[in-house]
């Protein structure tokens, strides 16, 4: 029998003496190519759909309940400064147990499962990204991890030094807690542990408690004695069931004799390397005063979690996370952790939107459930498109580089690192695609009723679509654009960054087209104020843009002129484009070439009033996935109140 056939045989023997067991059909082996890990005997029969392969006793495991003592869990150890536990985070103070822990050696209650993990001097065992040949490194190009290894060695030894420091200010022999034993822990740690949600039947007020900081304890790190054996991959046919003994792993998928048996490792960190079903995506938005003071309400209100919204780390579930998702009524978001959607929410909210946000009957609803319904379609719309960009962005970083190209791994690193690397992108896919086909069918067209979100080529089409005589808006319209831009092209007024003047110009002209008293109908011959009434039964843009002049939310587009004291602050940009736009169309008025633009009620409010509109309701989508750097394609949101609520497609 091998040396590490006697540590992992008496690992077995501790843990049965408290009730924990192996299926006899289930052998530990050690080799080469796949290190420790757990098979089939060759010469036992399948392990059928429900079998107990492995169990852990609660007893045996190792966390940050063991450290404060939350009953029934057991110190073992001596308990630390309480400077110590009040200024470092759980997961560090965890990383100082097991330090703690190994330097008991024989001493130490887990020191049958220390002695069978690798140790500090085999730094070559450990398997971290850190330590790996730069052939190896190659594989992780555009993850996470590739950063993260180097970024997570700094963060423990910052720990390091500064736990070292308070330990030594309370009189402790600090010399000990050397940085190889350190970061030796962290690495088991990192790599080896599963989430305490696995604890939450046995002991449910884990997840409420606070850590010395004075923060929520939430998820945090557990280690489980002989489980961690099994090797890892995404999509294991396993399940957790956790019991007041301990936890059990059971096979949800037949496993042949000889067959490989696969665990998952649950909700951690990507940086860590388990490459489980979940993503991380890290995010610095840069919030307003005003967007702040939001967020941090909705955060309040909603009791999401700071810790997230403070590192801008949230963390992606795919299809085959053991939770199934976060809890969300909209199926394409259940992907996402409330923290993304409070951030995006606020961070794509026009003006009537953070009103609504500030509004006090906001937050009280927002203890019932998820704001979209209030907030409408336009948010969430935008809320996706972002989510979308997002993780297009990561899709392509992963495969960029070639890496993809690489061939077939050469050893276990590089093996890793590609069952890594394809369930990244294998969950990014699975929440990419619904995304996109939201995105899709708001903006096709649906009997009787026009797409939710326009392009301005769908727009014009629209227009021409609804003309009903040769006397039309849209006749009136792209004959107007000939006349003072030269073309009505929109690709060729696109490419000469005249698309936000194009599209300001056609919502003013669907304002005063469809105005009821005043506008272009006043000025109109008989018969085509007749043929322009006609058009009005039409459902489509008549009824968005009646929406958005009685809801005056923007002002009233036929206002006065204001007095010197009394006129409205514009946003600059707004009058720069009202203001090029007016000279032009009193231009072609001057030369009698646009009926259109003939009409007197264009002026600069008109204008300015067409802008906000647009600048408030469209968001940005991004239309080619190939090509994340193409840029994102403006699109308006042109559903009004008459119009059905597109969320019920959405649960």
């Amino acid at each position: 029998m091998s040396a590490w056939e006697n540590r992992i045989s008496e690992l077995l023997r501790w843990s049965g003496e408290y009730g924990g067991f192996l299926h006899r059909n289930v052998e530990l082996l050690h080799d080469e190519e796949f290190g420790a890990y757990a098979r089939v005997r060759p010469d036992a029969s399948s392990l059928e759909p429900g079998s107990q392969i492995l169990s852990v006793p609660i007893e045996l495991s190792l966390s940050y309940l063991n450290v404060i003592e939350l009953p029934p869990f057991v110190s073992h150890g001596e308990r630390f400064p309480e400077d110590l536990l009040q200024s470092l985070s759980v997961s560090s103070i965890t990383a100082f147990y097991l330090a703690q822990q190994f330097l008991l050696r024989h001493r130490s209650f887990y020191w049958h499962y220390i002695k069978a993990l690798p140790q500090p001097d085999e730094p070559e065992k450990y398997c971290t990204p850190l330590l790996w040949s730069d052939e190896d490194k190659v594989w992780l190009r555009g993850t996470n991890l590739a950063k993260g290894a180097v970024d997570k060695d700094i963060l423990w030894k910052d720990s390091w030094a500064k736990g070292v420091g308070l330990l030594r200010n309370a009189g402790w022999d600090s010399q000990v807690y050397t940085w190889e034993i350190l970061r030796w822990a962290g690495t088991m740690l990192s790599s080896r542990s599963f989430t305490s949600d696995l604890l939450k039947e046995i002991i449910p007020v884990a997840g409420e408690l606070k850590s010395g900081q004075g923060d929520l304890l939430g998820s945090f790190p557990v280690m489980l004695p002989g489980m961690d054996i099994l090797n890892h991959r995404p999509f294991s046919g396993v399940q957790w069931t956790p019991s007041r003994k301990g936890v059990i792993l059971q096979v949800q998928s037949p496993i042949g004799p000889g067959d490989h048996i696969w665990n998952n490792y649950g909700p951690k960190s990507n940086e860590e390397h388990n490459p489980f079903e979940q993503v991380a995506l890290k995010l610095q938005v840069p919030f307003t005063p005003r967007q702040e003071r939001i967020k941090r309400d909705l955060r309040a209100s909603s009791k999401s979690s700071d810790e997230a919204s403070q590192k801008g780390i949230y963390y992606l579930r795919g299809i085959h996370h053991y939770s199934e998702g976060y809890s969300n009524e909209i199926a394409e978001l259940c992907a996402f952790p409330h923290e993304i959607l409070d951030t995006f929410t606020v961070l794509v909210a026009n003006d009537r939107e953070l009103n609504q946000l500030e509004s006090l009957e906001m937050l009280e609803n927002l203890e019932k459930g998820p704001w979209f319904p209030i907030m409408g379609c336009r948010n969430l719309y935008a809320v996706m498109s972002q989510l979308l960009m997002a993780l297009r962005v990561k899709s392509y970083m992963i495969q960029a580089d070639g890496v993809n190209n690489l061939g077939t791994p050469s050893n276990q690193n590089q093996m890793n690192a590609k069952i890594y690397r394809d369930s990244q992108l294998e969950i990014l896919k699975g929440t990419i695609v619904p995304l996109e086909k939201r995105i899709v069918e708001a903006s096709a067209s649906r009997e009787q009723r026009i797409p939710s979100l326009l392009s301005l080529e769908s727009m014009v089409e629209q227009l021409r679509q609804e003309a009903t005589t040769q006397d039309s808006l849209y006749e009136y319209f792209t004959n107007g654009l000939e006349a003072i831009l030269g073309t009505s092209s929109i690709p060729e007024l696109r490419e000469a960054g005249w698309e936000d003047g194009v599209w300001t110009l056609i919502v003013c002209a669907l304002k005063l087209w469809h105005a009821d008293e005043g506008g272009v109908k006043s000025h109109l011959p008989s018969d085509e104020a007749t043929l322009h009434a006609a058009s009005e039964n039409v459902v489509g843009l008549s009824s968005w843009i009646k929406h958005m002049s009685s809801s005056n939310f923007y002002g009233e587009p036929f206002a006065k002129a204001h007095s010197p004291r009394e006129k409205r602050r514009e946003d600059e940009d707004l009058s720069a484009t009202a203001e090029e736009l007016f000279s032009l169309i009193q231009d072609g008025s001057a030369t009698g070439s646009s009926a259109l633009f003939a009409a007197k009620e264009w002026s600069l409010d008109l204008l300015r009033w067409g802008a906000k509109v647009v600048m408030e309701e469209g968001l940005k989508i991004l239309t080619d996935d190939d090509d994340p750097d193409g840029g994102p394609q403006y699109m308006l949101f042109v559903q009004s109140d008459e119009q059905p609520d597109h969320r019920k497609g959405l649960r």
